[in-house]
């Protein structure tokens, strides 16, 4: 079980450190709980287009806006399946520093008021290409 934490631009990666700006006190104040429990980690996951935009056209900072409005089932809705499960380095204010380590799938919705979600760990997959031939290490 992990808190889900909605990503608007970009995924985050396994490896890749990524600062997030969290603006909810409840979904902060549980961050900030897990740091303590010596449980830092998130499910960091990527929102989904709205329906009946174009994904090739920049937002305006009110579509922005209204992302920090979803919550519960409306934000579950949202988010991609697969994610990332992110370590938190740290928190200053409120901003959020994240480590990805590996992928997640969400599996079902826990709570909704923070968004909290079960999940799967998805296996690592290492490819390695050759000229004609392609290896999959597992």
């Amino acid at each position: 079980m992990v808190l889900a934490l909605p990503l608007q631009h970009r995924p985050l990666f396994p490896g890749f450190y990524m600062p997030i700006f969290v603006k909810d006190p409840k979904v902060l104040a549980a961050l900030q709980e897990s740091r303590e429990r010596q449980a830092p980690y998130a499910g960091a996951f990527l929102l989904k287009d709205e329906p009946d935009s174009d994904p090739n056209v920049v937002s305006s900072s009110d579509t922005e806006k209204n992302v920090y409005d979803l919550k519960g089932k409306e934000l579950f809705n949202r988010l991609h399946e697969v994610g990332t499960l992110a370590q938190i380095s740290s928190i200053h204010g409120d901003q959020v520093i994240l480590i990805g380590h590996r992928r997640l799938r969400i599996t079902e919705m826990v709570s909704e008021d923070p968004l909290t979600v079960k999940v799967d760990h998805l296996k690592a997959c290492l490819y390695r290409l050759l000229p004609h031939f392609v290896f999959s290490l597992k």
